[in-house]
């Protein structure tokens, strides 16, 4: 089976697509709220945000939705950096992280209706970046 094909798993897809859907559109509302001051999110709400995407990252390796997945472990690696101090949360973070949600959705979206992922290499590699950029030297 490979990482997009339909599994075991898939008479809980409609499950996954609702606990994905409550995830990210907690996600969006969180983003929004910290748009307007990034450097200000509270430790709660950054944990939460992890949260947001940690779920969806699990969920999507166990529906086979694997470009979700990926995606999803990439945004969570940042805002691990971002919780753990190596990294800053900021309006270019918050950004990636809108994006990332946006993403999300569309690649869930299309293994619903039975298409090819959409192209996620670019944000993958901007979420790196931001990730890296915040690292220690």
């Amino acid at each position: 089976m490979g990482a997009d094909q339909p599994s075991d798993a898939d008479d809980l897809f409609p499950d996954y697509l609702v606990e994905c859907d409550e995830h990210l559109t907690g996600a969006r509302n969180l983003l929004l709220r910290l748009e307007a001051d990034p450097p200000a999110a509270r430790r709660e709400q950054l944990d939460e945000l992890f949260r947001h995407f940690h779920t969806p990252k699990g969920l999507s390796g166990i529906a086979g939705v694997g470009a979700a997945e990926r995606l999803a472990h990439q945004l969570e690696e940042y805002l691990g950096a971002v919780r753990k101090g190596r990294a800053g949360l900021t309006a270019d973070g918050v950004g990636a992280l809108v994006d990332g949600a946006a993403a999300l959705e569309a690649v869930i979206a299309a293994r619903r209706d039975g298409r090819p992922p959409p192209e996620t290499g670019p944000l993958l590699a901007r979420v790196e970046a931001l990730t890296a950029r915040g690292a220690p030297a």
